[in-house]
């Protein structure tokens, strides 16, 4: 047994009726020439490969009686393949907005508990049947972007040929269900020892955070950043229609656009290619909020999810991952004023983001009383208070991933769109995967909320050419900069 930690645990207590708390992912893929074939005792031996490295993928909980604690893993003793692994069609001609159609609706129903918490559908019939796809779910509480990430790239391959792989020389084994007992006893040590953990959390948490202030920037005196932080701090997400309590139903578009224009542009605005990812989402929102007379006065603040995994956890499942937030300068008209005060703001938040004790803060989650957690996002959503109170008005999130071709027994992956998940309070989220030479973004609303994210995706590709028009005619300058700078504290 093996129990979820306090963050992890989390994206179960947000589940409702609307909220689910399952990710994604689309991959595209052309059909080989050759399909592989296997002998049934090669399935069986690539499938133990498979599986093994994806260690949520024969687990299932075990709840805390009164919520105690937060749930645990067991190895599941009535793991069923075929229910985790299936096979739809697409009506001809099969195309990209048919694929959404079916990808919405299997995304728009909740992940059965009592059961591995994923699904994997292939899907075929993709343009005429000349490609098919491939659509996982998985519960957050198992994976997050990078962990996820991992698993992709370990099982495929970098080139065409037939790959089998032996099975693990450690034969997996199922658990035996523990009892309502056993569980209750379980819960009521770890409530007797909580008090005395959270002392020791706390005081760790308090000797990062001075540690982290000492050597912030390299050394660099962050008082000096202080007041641009303090600026930072003080603006707040506007209300947008994005900011209300979502249905059970889910849209999704998707589409790519060029890695090289995304470099282009970094490189003569001299920032990030996250700087730029965000750049073209407040480009867009701003283009689309304005169209329906939607857009507020103040900028939207967008949640950025950043992996904080170290070498000690770099491949410890689960999840690790903070959040900053990121103004996205939607009130700023100029595309590259935009994306350089994007940037400087960024670059504050950085600052912040290495200064908090982050580790110490998770920690602190796992110690919380599952009860007391779940209790309470229930209330903020059930009160509609996540739409009144969200520090944020969306989520955006980007990937990296590998710039090589890969492929799946043969069969070459074309793109990966990524599928991630909203909330009451954020029906909107942005995701961006890089892979081989194009950026993949996943753009997922509420059906009601949002009729047609295509228009989103446009929006995305109008504002990437819009800004690399902008800075390739403009020069690197500083002008833009400068001007970004010194509106920053007023």
């Amino acid at each position: 047994m093996e129990q979820l930690s306090g963050l992890d645990a989390t994206f179960l207590y947000m589940e409702s009726a609307r909220n689910y708390g399952h990710v994604g992912s689309l991959q595209i893929f052309a059909e080989p020439a050759v399909a592989h074939r296997r002998t049934p005792e090669e399935d069986a031996a690539n499938t133990e490969y498979l599986y093994g490295l994806a260690g949520y993928s024969r687990r299932r909980l075990v709840e805390v009686p009164f919520g105690l604690d937060h749930p645990y893993w067991i190895e599941d003793p009535d793991f069923d393949r075929e229910f985790h692994e299936r096979t739809v069609a697409l009506p001809a001609p099969g195309t990209d907005r048919q694929l959404e159609q079916v990808v919405s609706r299997i995304a728009s129903r909740p992940l059965d508990r009592s059961k591995p918490l994923w699904e994997v559908y292939r899907i075929e019939g993709v343009d005429e049947g000349r490609k098919f796809a491939v659509y996982s779910k998985t519960h957050h509480c198992a994976i997050d972007g990078a962990s996820g990430t991992q698993i992709v790239l370990a099982s495929m391959q970098t080139g065409p040929e037939a790959v089998n792989h032996p099975a693990p020389a450690e034969r997996w084994r199922p658990e035996r269900v523990p009892s309502q007992a056993e569980m209750l006893a379980r819960g009521v040590r770890a409530t007797a020892q909580r008090p005395m953990r959270l002392v020791g959390v706390q005081r760790r948490a308090l000797t990062q955070t001075i540690n982290s202030f000492r050597r912030a920037s390299g050394g660099a005196r962050i008082r000096d950043r202080v007041p641009a932080m303090l600026n930072q701090l003080r603006n707040q997400a506007p209300r947008t229609i994005f900011n209300d309590r979502i249905s059970q139903h889910r849209r999704f578009a998707f589409g790519s656009t060029p890695l090289a224009d995304v470099q282009a542009i970094k490189k003569a605005a001299d920032c990030t290619v996250n700087d730029v990812v965000l750049a073209l989402c407040g480009g867009m929102l701003r283009q689309w909020l304005g169209a329906r007379n939607e857009l507020p006065a103040q900028p939207l603040i967008a949640m950025v999810p950043v992996s904080v995994r170290t070498e000690a956890t770099a491949n410890v499942a689960g999840n690790q991952v903070s959040a900053m937030a990121a103004v996205l300068h939607t009130d700023e008209p100029d595309p590259r004023i935009r994306l350089d005060k994007i940037h400087v703001s960024m670059t504050d938040q950085k600052i912040v983001q290495a200064a908090l004790p982050v580790h110490a803060q998770l920690e602190m989650l796992t110690q919380m009383p599952s009860a007391t957690m779940e209790q309470a996002m229930r209330l903020v959503f059930a009160t509609r208070l996540s739409g009144r109170m969200m520090p944020f008005n969306l989520t955006i999130s980007n990937v990296p991933g590998p710039q090589m071709p890969l492929y799946l027994d043969g069969a070459e992956q074309l793109a990966s769109y990524p599928y991630s998940t909203i909330t009451d309070g954020m029906a909107l989220n942005i995701t961006v995967c890089s892979y081989n030479g194009h950026l993949d973004w996943g753009i997922v609303v509420d059906r009601e909320i949002v009729t047609d994210p295509w228009a989103m995706f446009d929006g995305i590709v109008d504002a990437q050419r819009e800004l690399l028009e902008r800075v390739t005619t403009t020069g690197v300058g500083s002008t833009a900069r400068k001007r970004a700078t010194s509106r920053r504290g007023a």
